[in-house]
């Protein structure tokens, strides 16, 4: 599980609209382009999110993904 890497994205997210709207467009070419290393099934999870709200998004991948360890 990759949960440093996907809390960089969110992290991205919520400082750089940019970022945000880009990533909403093609997750995965977006995230490739920028050499962010997930697995396959995360790749998957990112990619069939649809959310247009930040917050929705983030309870999407722990509901998906499972609550990251503290």
């Amino acid at each position: 599980m990759s949960w440093k890497t996907i809390n960089q994205i969110l992290g991205m997210a919520l400082h750089d609209p940019l970022f945000w709207q880009m990533f909403q467009h093609d997750p995965l070419v977006f995230l490739q382009s920028r050499d962010f290393e997930l697995t396959e099934d995360e790749k998957k999870v990112l990619c069939q999110s649809g959310h247009q709200d930040l917050a929705a998004f983030c309870q999407y991948l722990i509901d998906q993904l499972g609550c990251p360890e503290t």
